[in-house]
This record gives C-alpha cells, structure tokens and sequence, in this order.
C-alpha cells in the first residue's frame, strides 16, 4: 500500500509516498511466541536498528527503525497471538526521482 506524504516529518518536499506492507506469520506456532519475537529483537538490535517502542510483557508489540534509511519494521501479536511483521518505507519518490517540472 502507498499513501502520499501529505506532511513528511523529515521536512522534505511534497510529492513523495510512503510505503507499508504486512505479512502474517501463519505457520509459526503461538506457543513459540515469546522466543521468535526475540529472536527478530535481536536480529533487529544487531543490525542497526534502534528501537521506537516495546510494549513487552504487557502485550507483544515492537517497534523499530533503521539508522541509515529511516525504514520502520515492527512486529506484533494479535488479540489471538497470530504474529505479524510490517514494514514501512520513509517518504520517498514513487519513481525514484522527482517528477520534471510541467513546461
């Protein structure tokens, strides 16, 4: 999904979107929970990302962004304790540049 960066919080122009998707984890077991959130944590925390929020233990609900590219990932539980993994995308040119001025 992509949505148009109406008031980008990095003060950038207008224009440019952002973009999110979400995959869930359907075959990881609920019992499991708590150890593959951790895992994804510590993968996460190796590989500089620096955290935004964590709600653990009062619910499973993590986020985090990268220091290099401002890419957002989180990872949470639903009311049902199916896991999911979302990603999201700073604001940035839907074709990689902006487009030419209209003559």
């Amino acid at each position: 999904m992509s949505v148009e960066c109406q008031d980008p919080t990095d003060r950038g122009p207008l224009g440019r979107s952002q973009f999110t998707t979400r995959y869930f984890l359907d075959e990881l077991p609920r019992e499991d929970n708590d150890s593959n959130v951790e895992a994804v944590y510590q993968h996460w925390i190796e590989n500089g990302y620096q955290v935004l929020v964590d709600d653990r233990p009062d619910r499973i609900f993590i986020s985090v962004q990268h220091e290099d590219d401002a890419f957002r990932m989180s990872i949470r539980a639903s009311v049902q304790g199916d896991l999911s993994l979302g990603a999201s995308s700073p604001c940035i040119w839907p074709n990689g540049t902006p487009e030419p001025a209209a003559p």
